[in-house]
């Protein structure tokens, strides 16, 4: 019996472990997604949310399961996949970005919406994936690659940062943006990041970032809300308020800590 709970209690911490790192992180997301396709949108949510995960509509942040719970079933399939995903050193927080799409009743309909999707992800105590933050773009073209990157950089580094000093390294960043959106991201912008705007495709190499960043007709209002860090402390998000032509939204920063302090990893502005 002893040994037959030691078997046990070792085959658990291997699911455990298993669960740790990008793999169990991507597997999650997937499982995410194929939740939704069997049980419904609104379930999936519910069910994959940090107690403390936030969504984002018409510029507010709300309690994930809150938001989920007040809303009604509706029919419809929300379907989607991970293209890009990046985990920090300690194995336990990252994020996935992919395309989704929307049909109206069933698999077989005609797609009537696109866009991509933006989920921030830890390790519970309990050794389960669920997400922090999720967001996303609309009116994306509709996007075919099948393949994920997994990011990984060299010059990755560690630091000893923590939640407020990421909101200082986002200040200043805001500041510079202010007196030059071109010199601000040309400081700050990883060599190694993605960039995506409504209507758009990823932005992942410089002469599209450079489009990409020159495609506001005026600078970005922005007002950041709240961040979080890997206990690593090479990987954490800012989100906060995005005000572009009048109109509130939100928008998302990955930050990475690299050699040179921390950059841009990846960067969603609603509009």
């Amino acid at each position: 019996m002893r040994q037959l709970s030691l078997c046990v209690s070792l085959l658990l911490s291997s699911i455990t472990f298993a669960q740790k790192g990008i793999d169990g992180m991507v597997q999650t997301e997937r499982n995410f997604a194929a939740y939704a396709l069997t049980n419904g949108t609104k379930d999936a949510f519910i069910k994959f949310a940090d107690s403390t995960g936030m969504v984002f509509e018409k510029g507010q942040a709300i309690n994930a399961r809150t938001f989920w719970r007040a809303k009604e079933k509706r029919p419809g399939v929300l379907n989607w996949r991970p293209r890009f995903a990046e985990i920090a050193a300690s194995g336990d927080f990252g994020y996935t970005t992919g395309p989704w799409t929307f049909q109206p009743q069933t698999q077989a309909d005609s797609i009537v919406a696109t866009g991509h999707f933006f989920t921030v992800w830890h390790l519970t105590n309990n050794g389960e994936w669920q997400f922090l933050l999720d967001m996303g773009t609309s009116k994306a073209p509709i996007d075919s690659t099948s393949s994920l990157q997994k990011i990984q950089v060299a010059d990755k580094k560690a630091s000893s940062d923590n939640d407020s000093t990421l909101l200082k390294v986002e200040a200043a960043f805001i500041s510079a943006y202010k007196k030059g959106p071109k010199q601000a991201y040309k400081t700050f912008l990883s060599h190694q990041s993605i960039l995506n705007r409504e209507q758009m495709e990823y932005a992942t190499l410089a002469a599209d970032q450079e489009v990409l960043i020159a495609s506001f007709t005026q600078p970005v209002t922005l007002m950041p809300i709240s961040a979080g860090i890997a206990s690593s402390g090479d990987l954490g998000y800012v989100y906060g308020e995005a005000i572009y032509d009048g109109k509130k939204q939100n928008y998302l920063r990955i930050w990475r800590h690299e050699q040179k302090g921390w950059r841009i990893a990846l960067e969603l502005i609603q509009h």
